[in-house]
C-alpha cells in the first residue's frame, strides 16, 4: 500500500513496467548496521506478476556487501535512470530474500543489457566499455515495493509517483 492507502500496483502501468525493462542504469542502495549507506550497480529488474514485488538482479561479483547489509536491515532503494534523457525513478521497498541468478534470468536480462549498452553508446560511451559493465552472473534479490518516487531532475523530483506518470513525460 502507498502512503495514501491505495495499492501500489495501480502505479505499475504497462508503460512503467516497459520503462523498467528498457536497459536503464540502476543502483541498489542499502545500509549497514551503523546505517552507513552503500550502493551497487544492478543489472536489471523484473516485475513479479501482480505488481507489488520485483526482483532486482545484482552482479554476483558486487553483491557481497549488499547481502550483508540486507541481513542487518530489510530496507532497500532502487534508483534507475534512462541515460539518454535522465528520466528517473526510485523504488523503495523491503527485502524478501535472494537466490543465485539462473539461465532463465540471464536470458531475461540479455535484451535489457543490450538496450543498456545501446543507450550508453548514444551518450558517447564506447560499446566495448558498456558491455564490460558487470552484469552476469547475478544474484536475484526479491523486494516488496513500498514506495515509488519521481527522480527526474525538475520540479517533481522527490515526489511520490503519480498514477498518470509516463516514461516520456517531461518534468
Amino acid at each position: 500500500m502507498s502512503a495514501n492507502g491505495r495499492p501500489l500496483s495501480h502505479l505499475l502501468t504497462p508503460e512503467v513496467i516497459d520503462y523498467l525493462h528498457h536497459g536503464l542504469i540502476m543502483f541498489l542502495a542499502t545500509c549497514d548496521q551503523q546505517l552507513r549507506p552503500e550502493s551497487t550497480l544492478a543489472s536489471g529488474v523484473r516485475v513479479v506478476p501482480g505488481g507489488t514485488n520485483l526482483t532486482v538482479f545484482v552482479p554476483r561479483v558486487l553483491a557481497a556487501t549488499t547481502l550483508d547489509n540486507l541481513r542487518a536491515h530489510s530496507h532497500l532503494a532502487l534508483t534507475m535512470s534512462r541515460v539518454t534523457d535522465d528520466r528517473s525513478l526510485q523504488i523503495k521497498g523491503r527485502y524478501l530474500g535472494h537466490r543465485a541468478g539462473d539461465d532463465i534470468d540471464a536470458a531475461f536480462l540479455e535484451p535489457i543489457l543490450i538496450r543498456r549498452t545501446e543507450a550508453m553508446a548514444a551518450i558517447g560511451m564506447p560499446r566495448s566499455v558498456a558491455r564490460r559493465m558487470a552484469a552476469i552472473p547475478t544474484v536475484a534479490i526479491d523486494m516488496e515495493i513500498t514506495q515509488l518516487y519521481e527522480q527526474t531532475p525538475g520540479p517533481r523530483a522527490g515526489r511520490p509517483l503519480e498514477a498518470h506518470w509516463q516514461p516520456g513525460d517531461l518534468p
